[in-house]
Parts: C-alpha cells; structure tokens; sequence
C-alpha cells in the first residue's frame, strides 16, 4: 500500500481483527471478525460500508480508531500510521477521526444531560478552554438542528432522532475532519431517517468532511455516498462507484443484494432470488472463496483458492471485486425478477 498517497485521507492495508471465542467449551478458539481488508476512503469522499449483520462493519470502523487491535495491516491517517503514534500525535490524531455509534442511547451516561454528553470530549483536548465549552455546545447543538432548551434533559427524555442528533453532535463538537456513521438511522422511523440523513449530507458538504457510512440498507447508501464497499464474512468482495456497483455489479454477493432491493422496491408479488443456506460461521470460515458456500457460480477453484480484489478487464479501474467468475454475472440476471433484469440494462456478455 502506498502511504504516501495525497488523495486519501484514510487507507487500510491487510487489516485482520479476531476476538476470543466468549463460549466456555472453545475458549481457545478465535473469532476472525475482520479478514485482511484493503480499503482506500478519498478525502473529502464518502464511502458506504454494506454488509449484512455480523459480517465484520462495526468491527473494522472501530479498528480504524484504534477502539480495537488489529492482529496485523496497517491502518494510515493522513500519511501517518496509527499503530505509530503515541502521546500527543495520538490524542490529535483521535480528535480529527470521530464515530456515531450504533444504538445512541446505549452510548450515552444515563445520568448525563445532554449538554455534558456533548461537551464530554472537549474535557479530553487542550484546544478549547472551559470559557468555550459553552459555546461549542450551543454550536454543535444548532448544527444538528436541536435548540438549547435540550441543554438540561437526559437521554430518556429524548426522542430516537433527538438522541442520534445528540450522538451527531457530540462527534463533531471537536471539529472532526472523518467521521463513521454506524447504522445512524437503522432504530428510526422513515420521517426521522431521511431528516438525519439529510443532516448528515448537509454538515458533510458544509465541513468537507469524509464520512464512512455504515449501513445494510443499499438505497441508504445510493442516496448519500458516492463510494459504495461491499463487505462479506470480514472482507470487502466489491467496491466502487454508486453508480457502478448498484447497476453493474461484479460479484454474486452484490448482485443478490440488488436483485431483493428491486424486488422491494417495485412489489411484484414474486420472491427475488434468494441465497441458500445462512452466512458461514466467522470462527470456522470456509476455505478458498469465503462466498463459494452460497454461490451458484462456485466451482472447484472457488474452494480452494480465495480471489484477490482486483479490477476486471474491460471495467473501470475503480471498481474492483474480489470474484473468479466476475465475467460470468450475466448467467445470474435470469434468475432475477423482471424490475431487476430491467434496473441492470443490458448486462455484459
């Protein structure tokens, strides 16, 4: 990986994380969470993370803080690698790169008021005095789109959107130059989900920030991000442009994810093609292709030998998917309900 590279402000290299089995009977075994993954986010870009649950997203945003070891790979920051870094260069480093977690309120001190949850990491840096604690909360709160009269409530007091725009604030009332999202909106209803994820649009433009969006939901993703990664069993299968990857995908996984977003979408009243069988376990992953299991394009390589991420000829050099049959998606488009054979167009031979 080039570190050196002036376009990114975050590049990831080889990153593996694994935890120790929590279950008494295979204590001794690990749970390989986040399998070597290589991801480049552009500054001033925004990447949607896509994966279903359990595939390795939350794991890999909190490696890039630094929230978790990684086994081995490096993760850089604008040009610095975070494993380097200590004392004051690590605070700093900390301060330019913030997340909204999963589930506000579980991230929140009950007890606190919402004006001591926001102003919480301002108690961490020596850049802002206590004079300006205040008004960096007043600044974070009408950022969000909250009014001071939240300043004294407590977390239960709130709404679901006013705590995710509680959340929101407190990541960037350090002035933060990247920011995660982890699934900001997945606890809200449709009206609370398009205000916050407008919101977010909106202070991203405003602040050039580059933003990582964690989500399941493809359209989310479609709406907001201009980069979309794929993630599949604690690897990333497939990145690129929105534009790209939602109508010319090159691996299986990514289609079926399209295929069931246009059956959704258009309810004709006919099952979109499925997978067969559950995702496979992270603690015994299969051999060769991790996806080969469900595949319907699988053959023998699959098993044994596992696909690097590469460009496939012919495509933007881009997009990239880590396939051995990438020329072969054409064969899934049959399978597909009408509204998908139609959302892909005319599919590559």
């Amino acid at each position: 990986m080039n570190t050196t590279t002036v376009n990114n402000l975050l590049e990831i290299g080889g990153v593996h994380v694994s935890f120790r089995d929590r279950s008494r009977r295979f204590a001794q075994r690990r749970v390989q969470a986040v399998r070597g993954v290589d991801l480049s986010i552009k500054r001033g870009g925004c990447v949607g993370l896509i994966g279903e649950s359990g595939c390795g997203k939350s794991t890999l945003a909190r490696a890039m803080l630094g929230l978790v070891p990684i086994d081995a790979g490096e993760i850089v920051f604008d040009g610095c690698t975070l494993s380097k870094l200590r004392g004051a260069e690590l605070q700093d480093s900390r301060r330019r790169m913030q997340m909204v977690f999963q589930q506000a309120s579980d991230s929140m001190n009950p007890r606190m008021t919402v004006e001591s949850i926001i102003c919480d990491p301002l108690r961490c840096t020596r850049d802002v005095t206590r004079r300006q604690w205040r008004e960096r909360v007043t600044e974070a709160l009408h950022t969000v789109g909250l009014g001071d009269e939240l300043r004294l409530r407590f977390p239960h007091e709130l709404s679901g959107g006013q705590l995710q725009r509680v959340a929101l604030a407190r990541a960037l009332v350090l002035k933060p130059e990247f920011l995660i999202c982890d699934e900001p909106v997945s606890a809200l209803d449709v009206t609370a989900q398009n205000e916050i994820l407008q919101q977010i649009s909106s202070i991203r433009r405003e602040r050039s920030l580059t933003l990582l969006l964690i989500t399941h939901d493809l359209d989310i993703a479609a709406n907001v991000c201009d980069t979309i990664a794929v993630m599949y069993l604690g690897r990333i299968v497939e990145s690129g442009s929105v534009d790209e990857v939602m109508n010319n995908p090159l691996h299986p996984y990514t289609f079926y994810l399209n295929a069931a977003r246009a059956h959704l979408r258009q309810a004709e009243g006919r099952h979109a093609p499925s997978l067969t069988g559950p995702p496979p376990s992270p603690v015994d992953p299969p051999a060769g292709c991790a996806f080969h299991p469900r595949c319907p394009l699988a053959t023998d390589v699959c098993q044994v030998e596992s696909p690097e991420l590469a460009a496939v000829q012919g495509v933007d050099n881009d997009h990239v998917a880590a396939c051995h049959h990438s020329d072969r998606i054409g064969e899934l488009v049959e399978l597909a309900t009408p509204s998908a054979r139609a959302m892909y167009g005319k599919t590559r031979d």
